[in-house]
């Protein structure tokens, strides 16, 4: 909603609003904000519908260039699906914990509209106790912890320590469970 009140102030929608002072809503900073990104969803809409044939492509170019100069501010990456799975599979066994927690509180870049999260990667088990392994950051709670578990991946002294002793583990599992020999 923040990017959709800049537009909403930029084209000063908030000047023309017209709202009777008893349905005005309580004044705060996030309610203004509500509103004004209500205001110019409401004027998109009116764009689409001035027009059956050709509203909606209008609507398109003109929202397409008001866009434009925000997205290419952003540079992202596409998370890697694969991080978490790949280090559960690797180090995970039964009693290993592996948390994923926030690290510090989410940036957010109002005039781009973008919120950065921040996660870090936590290992409890193979002799480590809730020891930071990676952190990572992204665009949502989840690139951040796929972030988090490729950095993680990449500690390869504490992975291969873990792989290591979840192989011993795993042979001496295998190891009580064959039949005595007579």
């Amino acid at each position: 909603n923040e990017t959709l009140s800049e537009f909403s102030l930029a084209y000063g929608f908030d000047k023309r609003l017209n709202i009777d002072p008893s349905s005005r809503p309580e004044s705060s900073k996030n309610t203004h904000i509500k509103l004004n990104g209500d205001v110019f969803e409401a004027y998109v809409a009116a764009v689409v519908l001035s027009d059956p044939r050709e509203g909606f492509e209008k609507a398109e170019d003109w929202l397409t260039k008001l866009w434009e100069p925000k997205l290419k501010t952003v540079s992202v990456k596409p998370p890697d699906e694969q991080s978490k799975g790949e280090l559960q599979k690797r180090i995970g066994a039964k009693g290993v914990r592996i948390e994923y927690k926030d690290e510090r509180s989410a940036i957010i870049d109002k005039k781009h509209g973008i919120e950065t999260y921040f996660m870090g990667v936590y290992l409890t088990g193979w002799n480590y106790e809730n020891k930071r392994i990676g952190n990572g950051h992204g665009l949502s709670k989840k690139a951040a912890g796929m972030a988090a578990a490729k950095n993680a991946l990449e500690n390869t002294a504490i992975i291969e320590d873990c792989v290591a002793k979840k192989a011993r583990s795993q042979a001496e599992q295998a190891e009580e469970k064959r039949p005595a020999a007579e």
